[in-house]
């Protein structure tokens, strides 16, 4: 994804290039200035399901006892994504958590979100280290179960969480400079402003400074544990805290929402799948990553016309961020997009009113015109509500552009037997 703004950086093949893959070696080097953040959502099922070759020979039996010798970590961390979220991070085996050398490995620390009720776990892992004052910290966290069910009826509606990301000190002596634009080295004679770097919340529900030994950190959610203390992103300090899409810090909602959720308790899915946009939005969050399930089935299949930017889940949001919108100022309103992991040809399908096979990979944007250059861009427009009409909420300021050929995957191609359907096509944008 891209800022829309600053475009004649984006023209030069640095700005558009992937991002390095990490490695202990190299810390130092990822932690620099990009207009660039690479987000990667992943629902894989069990991260620790033993590996296949060819998708039907099992590998030998000392290879399948030891978690070391695993396929599917090793995608979600060998990648050029600064931010990788994962739904289901837990397992039989201790699920991603017990990963810990391999974060170490390719210099990424992250944080595992247990449920307190049946739901998965989720997680989220940023590009960075303890050393660079990377961290990460639990400011929501929201569990969810069938309430008009009889009890041995209920199940789990979904499980969200919201992160706030800071991607730690610049390392490399890279940097953009904020009057120009333009990539450089950074000065060795100016004196950061430090009112306006990034600093730890001061209540957070968790964080990963609380476990300085650790590169993965676990942590069990309470139900009456919800919200943090609401903290306004900040810009962070030039040449001092790295800045992506022209910020220093992201709040992240990651969710999961149960197979069934929307076949089997529809109105309940949709009333607490608006209170997550409702919190996510009350958190000024950046990003909404997740798996939606069978929202994908049950609205492009049975609609006359549907597609991912039409269905339930994206018209709940735009109906609210339109309300919203109607009470704050053109300079202030909020904007969306979104990407699914539905490949291209299947999404023309469904757009074409037939049946398509559609996938449930979400990740939604949401700008508030914090960058500097977008909100001069916004100062030059007229009020879209001065007559009380908020017009659509979608926008380009925050470009996503996804990987099409992840959305290829197959089983042989992660490790997996022939049959085995429980997992998603990633998501890289």
């Amino acid at each position: 994804m891209l800022l829309d703004g600053q475009k004649s950086c984006f023209c030069g093949e640095r700005a558009v290039s992937v991002g390095k893959v990490r490695n202990a070696e190299n810390p130092e080097d990822t932690q620099k200035d990009s207009y660039q953040l690479g987000i990667l959502t992943l629902n894989l099922g069990h991260i620790n399901r033993h590996p296949y070759i060819g998708g039907s020979s099992k590998f030998p039996s000392w290879v399948r006892k030891d978690n070391n010798y695993r396929a599917l970590p090793y995608l979600f961390f060998r990648n050029s994504a600064h931010i990788v979220t994962l739904c289901e991070a837990n397992d039989e085996h201790g699920g991603i958590a017990i990963h810990q050398q391999l974060a170490s490995d390719h210099s990424m620390i992250g944080m595992v979100a247990n449920a307190e009720i049946t739901a998965p776990s989720l997680a989220i892992f940023s590009r960075g280290n303890h050393f660079s004052v990377t961290f990460i910290e639990l400011i929501g966290h929201y569990q969810a179960e069938t309430s008009s069910k009889e009890a041995q009826n209920r199940f789990w509606l979904l499980h969200g969480a919201i992160f706030r990301l800071s991607y730690g000190h610049i390392t490399s002596g890279e940097i953009i400079d904020p009057t120009t634009g333009i990539g450089t080295t950074k000065p060795t004679d100016v004196t950061p402003n430090m009112s306006a770097a990034v600093k730890p919340h001061p209540a957070p529900l968790a964080s990963t400074q609380d476990s300085p030994d650790l590169f993965i950190c676990e942590i069990d959610g309470r139900c009456d544990a919800q919200h943090a203390d609401l903290l306004r992103p900040t810009s962070g300090a030039d040449t001092h805290d790295v800045k992506r899409l022209g910020l220093a810090e992201v709040h992240i909602g990651v969710f999961h929402i149960y197979s069934y959720a929307w076949s089997d308790s529809y109105s309940e899915a949709c009333e607490k799948w608006l209170h997550v946009v409702a919190n996510c939005v009350e958190h000024q969050v950046g990003f909404l990553s997740g798996d939606g399930n069978l929202f994908a089935q049950r609205s492009f299949k049975k609609d006359d016309h549907s597609d991912f930017r039409t269905c339930i889940m994206i018209d709940i949001l735009e109906r609210f961020l339109q309300e919203i919108n109607l009470q704050r100022s053109p300079l202030n309103r909020i904007s969306y997009n979104v990407v699914s992991s539905t490949q291209a040809s299947q999404y023309l399908r469904s757009m074409e009113g037939e049946s398509a096979d559609c996938d449930s990979m979400l990740l939604i944007s949401l700008c508030y015109g914090k960058q500097t250059v977008i909100s001069e861009e916004r100062g030059k427009e007229e009020s879209a509500s001065a007559e009380e009409v908020a017009g659509p909420a979608i926008g380009d300021e925050i470009v996503l552009t996804d990987v099409e050929q992840l959305k290829y995957l197959l089983t042989y191609d992660l490790g997996l037997r022939e049959t085995d359907a429980t997992w998603h096509s990633p998501l890289l944008a």
